[in-house]
């Protein structure tokens, strides 16, 4: 699809980020992020490690992690 119109959600705990896109968890990250956290970078094996910059039309941040049927349902 469009990634310009494309819904992501990212959830962030103490020990694990998990990503959404399109309804579906797509990705999961186990391990120490920094918590200054200020950009975010993408790879994935269609890229052949090729940094690729997205703009964001708007992004909202909730203080708690949202639950799997909440960021499913914000990506759908």
């Amino acid at each position: 699809g469009n990634v310009a119109n494309q819904k992501f959600a990212m959830v962030f705990t103490n020990s694990q980020i998990q990503f959404y896109t399109d309804g579906s968890l797509v990705g999961t990250y186990n391990g120490v992020y920094s918590s200054d956290l200020h950009s975010l970078l993408f790879v994935n094996s269609f890229s052949l490690g090729v940094e690729t910059k997205i703009n964001l039309k708007q992004y909202i941040l909730f203080t708690n992690a949202l639950s799997n049927e909440e960021a499913i349902n914000l990506t759908t």
